[in-house]
């Protein structure tokens, strides 16, 4: 029975803006931000990392976010990349298998930002396969003063 009602539901699933299965999963991602210029590499201090990735994964969905950075810009230390350690929960498509099954919605997702195109960009290309997204559009970082855009498809 169980498994006739989550192929009813992915079935009316299809039609736009309708309820899908799906289920909560706890996600963890490492990874390290710099950014490649013409004149040379730029830098970031931790306190803005984590404030960039905290408010980028909130936007496409994550919940219960937890970063920690280390490295980036400190004072009176040489520069480096900067370390992201990052737990948060996301909604995942739901298999027949799974268990603490909620009803989602496909939802559109615009983010704009007017800095830090590079390290925005980063984040999002580091954590997206934690969501069920799709219909994914990116603007190229193409000099320092370009802003992030991204329009999204994902599970709300």
């Amino acid at each position: 029975m169980r498994t006739l009602l989550l192929i009813f539901v992915a079935v009316i699933g299809l039609q736009a803006n309708a309820d899908v299965p799906a289920h909560r999963v706890s996600m963890h991602k490492e990874f390290s931000i710099r950014s490649s210029t013409q004149t040379g590499w730029v830098y970031y201090n931790c306190d803005s990392v984590e404030q960039a990735v905290t408010d980028l994964l909130s936007k496409i969905g994550a919940s219960n976010i937890s970063v920690r950075c280390s490295g980036g810009i400190e004072n009176g230390q040489p520069p480096m990349e900067a370390y992201v350690d990052v737990t948060f929960d996301a909604l995942q498509l739901a298999s027949i298998n799974d268990t603490n099954i909620v009803m989602a919605n496909w939802t559109p997702v615009k983010i704009h930002s007017w800095d830090d195109c590079d390290l925005k960009s980063q984040i999002f290309k580091d954590t997206q396969a934690g969501f069920a997204i799709k219909d994914v559009k990116i603007s190229s970082c193409s000099s320092p003063s370009s802003q992030f855009k991204a329009s999204l498809t994902t599970l709300f």
